[in-house]
């Protein structure tokens, strides 16, 4: 940073804002700019003590200003420097100016000329630091009628209304109106600049904000997406823990199914169900008969066989795939509500399969759609119960057969029993025939000795 910088930059501390400190450094230059006028006019006016005392006391003020701004008095420093100039042309207007003679209008216009530089070094913000400025000018531009008389020391500068003095500060006070009006634009174009750049700073944080809100929004929604999601699984895994126990802690099975089948409907906010098993007869025919059934919140004790392939629930046994109709066939639901309550208009067929067999079908009819992940949940549920009438099959079966064994035994076991006593019997038989024959062997040996 050079030197220039430096002095410019006195009293431009960056915790103030970026307006009032780009105009702290203005008022900088132009102190700078006015001690170096003062000083190159104290070679030219040096005869004249008292303007040349004036001027050194002039130069000595901007540099005042300056250490006002330094001592973070930039309000005062720039308040001194916008109305000093003007209080330099009124006092050196007094000093002139004979009583009674008319004001110089050079020297007024000198003054006017400098009124511009209140806006230059406020930001718009300082409305009352401009007007106390700009009264404060005008007071002083109006004081040299009344501190003419006691100020004046008969001067013939203006006293002998020179033309060319005239002309030299008229073009003076041209150059300072332009320089006042140039660093007015210059501090308007970089405000402007500053408000541009702000406003696109503004645009790019406001983009970034939307940026970041579709980003949070959609991160939001994936969050409650996952916590559905949770909540899926956590219905679901409930629910099968739920029946899963149910069905572990009763022995018999069959009076499980009233019980399940009515939980299973008011778990799924269904309204109504009904379970059908798989029944084989010995002679190898197979039908599908109503376990359990549940409507309206009531249990229906209903009996009814299906065939293998009749109607819906035969054709789903068949195929083995989950069914699911959004309109059910006219007369297809049977049951109906004693309150006169509409039919539910939605059917779900779920084949109770495990290892690819079929052991029995599951019909939930409700008024609603069922969501997939209930429908996931039924076929979960329906592997299980597929197990579990697996399971019960083969031990009714293996049950019949160890009372067939049984039975077979015990016909067995008397068999034996009445074989023994045969055999007693027979074995008792010979033993007679035994000893008849041996006494009629004795007696026919007894006739022959004879």
């Amino acid at each position: 940073m050079s030197l220039i910088q430096k002095l410019t930059s006195i009293g431009a501390y960056s915790e103030l804002d970026e307006e009032v400190r780009s105009k702290i450094v203005l008022a900088n230059k132009i102190n700078l700019f006015l001690i170096t006028g003062c000083l190159f006019l104290v070679l030219i006016i040096y005869p004249h003590k008292e303007i040349l005392a004036l001027t050194i006391i002039a130069a000595s003020s901007y540099m005042l200003f300056m250490l006002f701004s330094y001592l973070k008095l930039n309000g005062l420093s720039r308040f001194m420097t916008a109305v000093a100039g003007i209080f330099v042309n009124s006092y050196t207007h007094a000093v002139m100016l004979p009583p009674g003679h008319s004001p110089s209008p050079s020297l007024i216009a000198m003054s006017m000329a400098q009124i511009p530089l209140a806006f230059v070094l406020f930001h718009y913000k300082e409305r009352k630091k401009i007007i106390a400025a700009i009264l404060v000018d005008i007071l002083l531009i109006g004081s040299y009628k009344f501190a003419g008389p006691w100020l004046y020391h008969g001067y013939e500068y203006v006293q002998n209304d020179n033309p060319t003095n005239h002309y030299y500060i008229v073009m003076m006070s041209a150059c300072i109106a332009v320089g006042a009006l140039y660093l007015q634009l210059v501090s308007i174009i970089k405000a402007t600049q500053t408000s541009q750049k702000a406003l696109a700073s503004l645009e790019e944080h406001k983009v970034e904000m939307e940026h970041t809100q579709q980003q949070l929004q959609k991160t939001l929604e994936e969050v409650q997406e996952a916590r559905k999601e949770d909540d899926k699984r956590n219905w679901v895994s409930t629910g099968l823990a739920r029946f899963t126990e149910m069905l572990r802690t009763h022995n018999e099975l069959e009076q499980t199914y009233d019980d399940l089948i009515s939980e299973l409907v008011r778990y799924v906010s269904a309204n109504q169900a009904a379970l059908f098993v798989l029944n084989k007869e010995e002679d190898e025919r197979s039908y599908l008969s109503m376990a359990a059934c549940y409507a309206y919140d009531r249990k229906k004790h209903i009996e009814k066989h299906i065939e293998i392939g009749q109607g819906m629930i035969g054709q789903t046994f068949l195929e083995g795939e989950t069914l699911k109709l959004t309109e059910i066939p006219q007369g297809y639901i049977q049951i109906t509500s004693g309150l006169g309550e509409a039919p539910p208009d939605h059917l779900l067929i779920v084949p109770l399969k495990v290892n690819d067999e079929v052991e029995g079908i599951l019909e939930v009819a409700s008024f609603q759609s069922l969501e997939p992940y209930q429908v996931a949940f039924l076929e979960k549920l329906g592997e299980t119960l597929a197990s579990a009438i697996a399971n019960n099959r083969i031990t009714a079966t293996t049950r019949s057969l160890l009372e067939k064994f049984k039975l077979q035994s015990e016909e067995l076991q008397n068999h034996e029993e009445e074989m023994r006593q045969n055999m007693e019997e027979l074995q008792a038989t010979q033993e007679e025939m035994q000893r008849k024959e041996r006494e009629y062997i004795e007696r026919i040996q007894q006739l022959e000795q004879q």
